[in-house]
């Protein structure tokens, strides 16, 4: 049978998505029709980029000054350096908002004050972990991640080691109390792997705990308009887990996610398990 191609819109007013040969994201070569408009549309939108909040400060440099200055040279991939400053902002700004959801409290797992031995996946700049260090003194805790960016004044009890989540755990097994994951949605493509290491490194009755967001944007009063950055943004995100290089238009999202007009919120879960005995 054969194919029908949908009309081009008028970019001004997208009522449909476009299929301009070339475009980034061309929604006619979607293997499902998701509603996703087209590069072009947003290649032609206004973008106000002048608009950076100055509050935020700070770089890792400034706080790795003992670090060999060779381990700081990330790897790129596509022009992007792991990790960047300002995603370690954005993570230290994502972090606060937790506490405050969370009132404050690090963990929600029963794990008393017995806890001996404590490792936190995916650490980022490691504020969670040290926290959480200073709370239980006589735990000894470890933070891994795939890039050295943890400041240098951390308490005794907390070290940080290079590891990437997605391969091995070179740990032992059955030799951690509690087992905490964060901010780890978008950076694994296979959860039953890491599941499957965080079970066999866990004591027998030590806890395992994930926090993280889903990605798909809610909205309970229609302050999303249909065809908006934001309404785009949940879809895109969706269609970029199915498949890689999906671009992505930033830009536009932040103009939106600043509108206060505009009640958008991300849904998080909490979970949290305990391994048998036995």
């Amino acid at each position: 049978m054969p194919k029908t191609k949908t009309p081009t819109p008028d970019p001004a007013s997208p009522a449909q998505s476009s299929s301009t040969p070339g475009s980034p994201t061309a929604a006619a070569e979607l293997s499902e029709p998701i509603g996703i408009f087209g590069g072009e549309y947003w290649l032609q939108q206004e973008v106000r980029d002048s608009d950076l909040d100055s509050t935020l400060g700070g770089d890792a440099e400034s706080s790795t000054a003992s670090i060999a200055s060779s381990i700081l040279h990330y790897r790129t991939i596509n022009g992007r350096t792991y990790h960047s400053d300002s995603h370690l902002e954005a993570l230290e700004v994502f972090t606060h908002a937790l506490d405050l959801m969370l009132g404050g409290k690090l963990t929600f797992a029963p794990i008393g004050e017995d806890a001996k031995h404590a490792v936190d996946i995916g650490t980022a700049s490691g504020f969670w972990a040290i926290d959480f260090a200073d709370d239980h003194p006589d735990c000894e805790v470890i933070g891994t991640d795939i890039s050295p960016v943890q400041p240098t004044w951390c308490p005794p009890n907390f070290r940080f080691e290079i590891d990437d989540a997605n391969k091995e755990w070179t740990f032992k097994t059955d030799h951690f109390d509690y087992i905490h994951v964060r901010f780890l949605n978008g950076a694994t493509s296979d959860w039953d792997h890491l599941y499957e290491q965080a079970y066999r490194v866990c004591k027998p009755g030590g806890w395992f705990e994930h926090i993280d967001a889903t990605c798909i944007l809610g909205c309970d009063d229609g302050t999303i308009a249909k065809g908006s950055a934001l309404d785009q943004y949940s879809k895109l995100f969706k269609e970029a887990g199915r498949r890689l290089g999906l671009w992505l238009p930033i830009s536009h999202l932040r103009q939106e996610i600043k509108d206060k007009n505009i009640h958008a919120y991300w849904r998080w879960k909490l979970v949290y398990a305990q391994k048998p005995l036995e």
